[in-house]
């Protein structure tokens, strides 16, 4: 007989499954001399230029995400 853990892992392993998928498919970001958000030159390795900028561009990524884009 099944217990409520048994019950439990086809849930638990469709919601891993899920969260890997979701990972696989955002895309990261590659330092490339220049400020992701608003283009400034930055030093190297660097991704923005400060961190209202990093902010900005992760407020930005939020919004497109919640309207589907």
């Amino acid at each position: 007989m099944a217990d409520v853990c048994d019950n439990a892992d086809p849930m638990i392993e469709a919601m891993v499954a899920g969260g890997i998928a979701n990972s696989r498919n955002q895309k990261s970001l590659v330092a490339a001399g220049f400020c992701h958000n608003c283009g400034e030159p930055v030093s190297v390795g660097k991704l923005f230029c400060d961190k209202d900028c990093m902010t900005d561009y992760e407020n930005e990524q939020a919004a497109r995400k919640r309207n589907g884009r």
